[in-house]
This record gives structure tokens, sequence and C-alpha cells, in this order.
């Protein structure tokens, strides 16, 4: 019988977030109506050209090879350069990509060959003795014919791109797919999809005529991917990854390049547990921190406003998001909102740099105002802080309290426990 209750009283509460979702799903329609009225009426700042036919060289039969290296060539333009080139370690059962150097593992030439006890090895941007291979036509001869793997660095480094590609995996990647190229031709848009190497995925490509400035193409991917959400809401879009350019601005000493880490699976692990009626002990050790008082003196977008209504009735979650929403200013909002002291975690230091400037100008406080572990620097205030990972495990142990918590990539997570949250934005 408690049994019984309990199921009813698990019903009742689905039936009315049910309700409440519906009605949200009302009036963000009514809102996303209205913004696109507001569009048209507008102006835009930068022209995205994308033809709408093929160029000639498609429309003919690509009687040489040369032919063939030329067409591919023109599509996936990216620096001329420099490209990465794919490796496997069979030993290790490792692969991934690197800047394809002639001095690659040349010993006292490439910093790769020093050893653990080296110390800091440069990255191959920082390493004076790098010799990148520039794109050719007979590399791009080597890509077609399998004699090694070509990567493309999309970003330009003046910052445009002529191309942008969306990438899709995990298990629902072909549903997504179909949705989001329905929302291509909708709106306009000719998009050329590609069945992604591992065959568990795709990617959707963007040709532009020129090239355009990055943030302009990224902007025009977030919008495709919205209105997908918006059109068929009962899709989660969980296969979408990200974007590529990756990045607005080109970081320093990269190339552009940017990894995702998925977190924050507690209500489907607890759910899993319950249905093999595994019983669950959770034993919360976040500590309480301190008391903070900033106040957000920035304004949210109608999107943020929904993010951050979401992420503060939840005592965990995750908050995934297309580039360009401005996870970062939510971020920044939560940190005010909880009003607890506050630990941000980054994987590299243009990140480290964007998460200071950002608190600055949206709490209203001086970037010296805010600690800071890592790139060269160890001064946290146990406060608001922001620190690089590798930097924080290596210099700092358990000697301040944080309950919240935000680690810098792609996504937000957020986790909170009544005043307490800890919330990680996911690059």
């Amino acid at each position: 019988m408690a049994l019984r209750d309990e199921l009813m009283r698990e019903i009742a509460r689905e039936e009315f977030r049910l309700a409440a979702l519906n009605v949200e799903v009302q009036e963000s329609s009514a809102r996303l109506n209205a913004l696109r009225k507001q569009l048209a009426t507008e102006q835009p700042s930068v022209q995205i050209v994308i033809p709408t036919t093929p160029p000639p060289a498609m429309t003919v039969a690509l009687m040489t090879n040369a032919a063939k290296v030329d067409l591919f060539r023109s599509l996936f333009r990216g620096r001329e350069d420099i490209f990465p080139r794919r490796w496997e370690n069979a030993k290790k059962g490792k692969s991934g990509y690197s800047p394809a150097c002639d001095n690659e593992w040349e010993y006292g030439l490439c910093e790769k060959r020093k050893g653990l006890d080296a110390g800091r090895r440069a990255t191959c941007g920082e390493c004076p003795n790098h010799a990148f291979i520039p794109v050719s036509e007979q590399e791009y001869g080597k890509h077609l014919r399998g004699d090694h793997v070509m990567g493309v660095y999309s970003l330009l480094p003046d910052e445009t791109c002529w191309f942008l590609a969306a990438d899709f995996d995990k298990k629902t990647w072909q549903e997504d797919v179909v949705a989001f190229t329905e929302t291509c031709e909708e709106n306009g848009v000719p998009v050329a999809i590609e069945r992604s190497r591992s065959g568990s995925g795709a990617h959707a490509w963007f040709f532009f005529t020129t090239p355009v400035p990055a943030a302009a193409a990224r902007k025009l991917g977030c919008f495709l991917i919205t209105e997908t959400m918006a059109r068929r809401h009962q899709l989660s879009m969980e296969s979408y990854d990200r974007l590529f350019p990756s990045q607005d601005t080109m970081p320093k000493g990269g190339f552009g390049n940017l990894i995702a880490l998925p977190r924050g699976c507690m209500h489907e692990a607890k759910a899993l547990l319950h249905e093999q009626g595994i019983l669950l002990d959770i034993e919360d050790k976040r500590k309480d921190g301190a008391s903070v008082d900033y106040t957000f003196q920035g304004t949210l977008t109608l999107l943020q406003e929904q993010a951050v209504k979401a992420l503060l009735m939840h005592d965990n979650g995750v908050f995934i998001a297309p580039p360009g929403i401005g996870k970062t200013v939510v971020g920044t909002y939560l940190v005010a909102a909880r009003k607890r002291s506050t630990l941000i975690l980054v994987y590299r230091k243009p990140l480290l740099d964007q998460w200071i400037g950002q608190i600055a100008i949206f709490l209203g406080i001086k970037p010296k105002e805010i600690g800071q572990i890592g790139a060269d620097k160890t001064n946290p205030n146990g406060r608001l802080d922001v620190a690089m990972v590798q930097s924080l495990f290596a210099r700092v142990r358990s000697t301040i309290s944080w309950p919240t918590t935000v680690r810098s990539s792609q996504r937000m997570f957020a986790k909170s426990r009544g005043g307490r949250t800890e919330f990680a934005n996911m690059l």
C-alpha cells in the first residue's frame, strides 16, 4: 500500500511538471515568434553568403585526379600554413591528431622527445623548433589515396572561416540530424551531411563563398540548433556535440582545438539503481563554505533567463546549450544568486582569462579581487577563485573550501544543495 501511494504521488508530480512544461513551451513559442518578427526588421551586420547551387566543378565529370583534389580543397578550406595529421599508437590503443611537422620526434628538436622528468613540455605551437608542413596538393593527394589522414584547422589566423560544421554523435544522432536538416531546408540554408569516421555520428557542413567571421558563422549554427530544438521540442538534441570552428577567436599558442567532457548523471544513476532494486546511500561531503555578497550587473537574454530558472530549481543538473548562448554569463549569474564561495575550474589559460574578465564585468568587481591558481599565479582568496585544473591539483591541498565549483568547457553543469551550488561550464 505504501508503494502504491508513493507511485501515485510520483505520477501526480510528473503530471504537474508536464503541465508546467507545456505552459513554458507555449510561452517560449510566443516569445520566439515575436523575436523572429523583430529580427525580420533588423539589418544583419554581417552577411554570410552560402551558395544555393553547386559550384561549376561539381556539375561536370571529374576526369582527372588533379580535378578531384581541387574540388576537395575548394570545399574543405582552412589554414594553409599548417594542418593536423592523425596518429595511432597500437600498443597503447590510443589515437589522435597533432600538427604535421618535419621535426616531429626528432631527437634534440621535438619537445615530445623530452623525458617525464624534463619539466614542462612546450606545446607544438610554442616549440621553437617546429617545422610545420604547409597544405599542398601533394598532401591532399596522400589523404585521398589513404596514405595518411588529414584534418583541417578551420579557424584562420584572422579569425574567419571558409566553412561551418556541426558535429553529432551518441545514439540519437540520426533523429537529430534529420530534424536539423529539416530546419536548414526550411530556412533556405544548404547543408551537406557526412557520416563520421566512427560510423556512429555525422557532420553537417556549410560552405561559404568567401571567408566570414567565425563569430558570425557560429551564430548561424547556434540559430539553426536552437530552431531545431524549438520545432522538435520532443527531441533532446543530446547528440549535438559542438561546432567547428569551436571558438570565435584564436587561442594564444594554439590552433583552435577544443575537447568536450561529459558529467552530471545523478538522476539517471538513481533511476537505474532503483530499477535494479539497489539501495543508494549518498554521503554528501560538500562543505558550506563562506557567504559572499555579489550583485549581477548585467541583463540576461530570454534563453539565459530560462536556463537560470531551471538551474536554480534543482540540486544538480546539466546545462547543454549551443555556442554563443552565453554559458559564462549564466554561470556568473548563479555565483551572485547562490551567494556562496565559488571555484571555477578551467583547462586552458584563454578560458581562465575569459572567466576573470566576464566576472569582473558582470559582478562589478576588480580583477584583482578574483583569486587565481594557474598561469604562474597562486593567490586564491577562498571566496571567488578561477583555477586551472592542472595547477590546482599540483599546488593546492584541502586548505580552502569552495562549495560552488565551475568547470569551464562547452557545456554547463549545475549542482547545489540548499544555498550551495556546484556548477560546471564544460568546453
